[in-house]
């Protein structure tokens, strides 16, 4: 018994730490936002995430719908898969979406709704000296073809970093400096 709980302790310590953010690394926020929203007054935008290639919807990922502002909103579990689709106004249901179920709701969306963005993506691991703090994705959409790009991509930067990154070399410059010249009149 003691060997079946230590063996169960072990398994479930290694699925926590496939969570986690690997060391030395962060996350940067990414938003997200339809710039062109407006032109489209007779579609209602919905944003869904689905695991692998099954379906448009999965509850692990979340279905958020799009304000009026072109805000997507999402970001569920980091695995998902997220996509904004167009409905037209008369044939959107609301009820249908916010029921919980998985196959009516991906019926539904096979039925009525238009992929205009694909691959969107609401956070990303970069190294710790990166500077990126935040990742600002600007989509304009057409109805024909989805959008796998954003159009304007604007980064906001935290400097700091450098700061900390050059303040120990100066100071190993200094002190490499302060030790030869010591040597140096030693030698004398």
């Amino acid at each position: 018994m003691k060997y079946l709980v230590l063996i169960v302790l072990l398994f479930s310590l290694t699925l926590v730490s496939a969570d986690m953010i690997t060391p030395g690394e962060k996350t940067i926020s990414i938003e997200n936002k339809i710039t062109n929203i407006h032109d489209f007054p007779e579609y209602i935008f919905v944003s869904t995430g689905r695991l692998g290639d099954v379906g448009k919807y999965n509850e692990m990922c979340g279905l958020e719908l799009v304000g009026d502002d072109g805000v997507i909103l999402g970001g569920g579990y980091k695995f998902c898969s997220f996509s904004v689709y167009a409905v037209k106004e008369q044939e959107f249901n609301e009820e249908i979406l916010n029921s919980g179920n998985v196959n009516e709701i991906n019926n539904y969306l096979d039925l009525y709704a238009t992929e205009v963005v694909q691959n969107v993506r609401f956070s990303e691991s970069a190294s710790l000296s990166d500077t990126r703090e935040l990742i600002l994705n600007s989509y304009s959409i057409k109805l024909e073809e989805p959008s796998i790009e954003p159009n304007n991509i604007e980064i906001e930067r935290n400097y700091l970093v450098y700061f900390y990154i050059l303040v120990p070399i100066f100071a190993l410059i200094i002190i490499a400096v302060v030790l030869i010249k010591r040597r140096k009149h030693a030698s004398h």
